[in-house]
């Protein structure tokens, strides 16, 4: 009867063991192929200007096609390309003023959706501090020769402007076109790349202002 005993409780640990085994490997398999989404330009909740550079953390063998990338019901999966070393990578612009959810989830629900959420703010502020003081003067139209679109909050027009180096060396060269390579450009080859997670500070996305 003993023995009996002993027999039927080893029976029922290997059976507890074996089932432990497939619940982790379960596991382990969820946690390689859940897709997640990495902020890169700014922090999730100091977004300004209505745009997001986003980085999507998945196994090597996952590509963008396996992925549904929603903001508030929205899909934005187009946006994503695969960057360096297989990352991927995607500019999420039009996000609306204030609260918004990125949602990133596997199309054959092998994971639970990874949930971001996002705060927009107005590309004229402020993001982290009160209103701006009065009497505020604004110089980005004398200082910098830029169009003054609200003169309330000094907002101007956006302007784009290239540099290049030349072969000649020197100081940098305004760039004459985007669609054709001045023959004295400058080449370099990168052969690393550091991915770096965002600091608390909003970046800066207008001209400096005097008060």
């Amino acid at each position: 009867m003993i023995s009996l005993n002993k027999k039927l409780l080893a029976v029922s640990l290997m059976v507890s063991l074996f089932a432990g085994i497939g619940c982790n490997s379960d596991s382990n398999s969820s946690r390689k192929t859940r897709a997640s989404a990495v902020p890169l330009s700014t922090s999730a909740d100091l977004v300004s200007g209505g745009n997001l550079l986003v980085r999507i953390d998945t196994d090597a063998a996952t590509s963008i096609d396996q992925l549904h990338v929603t903001v508030d019901g929205h899909d934005v999966t187009s946006a994503f390309r695969p960057g360096v070393d297989g990352l991927l990578l995607g500019l999420i612009d039009g996000l609306p003023q204030g609260a918004s959810t990125l949602r990133v989830e596997r199309r054959d629900g092998r994971s639970k959706p990874n949930i971001l959420e996002l705060t927009n703010h107005s590309i004229n502020g402020p993001t982290l501090y009160s209103p701006q003081p009065e009497p505020f003067i604004c110089t980005a139209d004398t200082a910098f020769g830029l169009t003054i679109v609200d003169p309330a909050t000094c907002a101007a027009e956006s302007r784009t402007t290239w540099w290049y180096r030349s072969t000649a060396g020197g100081d940098l060269r305004t760039l004459p076109s985007t669609e054709e390579w001045p023959d004295d450009l400058a080449m370099t080859t990168a052969t690393h790349y550091d991915w770096h997670e965002p600091s608390r500070a909003p970046t800066a996305r207008r001209a400096i202002v005097a008060s």
